[in-house]
């Protein structure tokens, strides 16, 4: 454990999960040098010694018998192991990470691939969204009926755009922290929130669905809510943060095609500025509309 002890003074949430972990993976309990170079590694990602699955197999042998038929037959020798199973341990069965999909857990991989003994066996039988349809059609039927849709779904790739098909350690099968996930397509949107000198909770907290919905929506910018003053308002209690009139009947006076709402102060995603303001001051902020009390 010295080398790993070592590991995990930088690694602590890592180290803290390996420990907890009921099911655990004995190179890990070992050593992290059993996989990974402390160093550098030239062609592999994450310092590894080798990549899955050539990794894998210095360990564990694919022409046992009981090795195929947890597989199902599926020839996994050749795919990438940690695309089901956590290689640092896990808290479910077969290692597997701890949120599992229904058809990985009850093996019935061929409800999405084809047949082991296919000359194509990974091959999925629909590609995109079409395939996950036909288990959450009402969840794909009700996205596709909205005015907005976020065009990842729409991508050949569909939904394995942001989700895990096998097993993930976040809900909904996420293949990473939600706010990883957007920042792979948003990364100015979190670098801007990274450098702003008021951090918005929701950003910080990496839960983008508080303020947007993953899918779709009828809404501009896919928000959950229609109005930004009720969509604020669920957090901020808007009629006791201000006198100043906002809403629906409120014209911007910059722009007769406005509403004045919070978006016509504040920046949601951040400023430079303090409480997410245009402005370095109010006053500032305030002669933008109020022209006269312009010096």
């Amino acid at each position: 454990w010295a080398g790993s002890k070592l590991c995990f003074e930088c690694h602590k949430d890592l180290g803290t999960k390996i420990t907890s972990n009921k099911i655990k993976h004995e190179p890990v309990e070992s050593d992290c040098l059993t996989c990974h170079n402390p160093h550098a590694s030239k062609d592999n990602t994450k310092l590894l010694i080798a990549q899955a699955p050539s990794l894998c197999l210095d360990c564990h042998d694919p022409n046992k018998g009981t090795f195929k038929s947890q597989h199902v037959n599926y020839p996994v020798q050749t795919a990438n192991c940690s695309s089901c199973h956590n290689p640092h341990g896990s808290n479910s069965k077969g290692m597997l990470y701890d949120n599992v999909h229904q058809p990985l857990a009850k093996r019935m991989c061929k409800q999405c691939h084809e047949d082991p003994a296919s000359a194509t066996p990974f091959a999925t039988l629909k590609a995109g969204y079409e395939l996950c349809q036909g288990c959450h059609y009402d969840m794909v039927n009700d996205t596709f009926n909205k005015d907005r849709l976020h065009w990842p779904l729409a991508d050949k790739t569909g939904c394995l755009n942001c989700h895990s098909p096998h097993a993930s350690s976040e809900k909904n099968l996420l293949e990473a922290p939600m706010i990883q996930v957007c920042g792979n397509c948003h990364s100015d949107t979190i670098a801007r929130q990274e450098r702003s000198l008021t951090k918005h909770q929701p950003i910080a907290d990496g839960e983008c669905a508080s303020c947007h919905s993953v899918h779709s929506s009828n809404n501009q910018f896919i928000l959950n809510e229609a109005s930004t003053v009720d969509l604020c308002g669920q957090c901020h209690d808007w009629q006791t943060h201000s006198t100043h009139p906002i809403g629906n009947e409120v014209v911007d006076p910059r722009n007769p095609n406005l509403n004045l709402d919070c978006l016509s102060c504040h920046r949601t995603h951040g400023t430079q500025y303090k409480h997410f303001l245009y402005y370095e001051t109010t006053n500032d902020l305030c002669i933008q509309c109020h022209t006269k009390y312009r010096r």
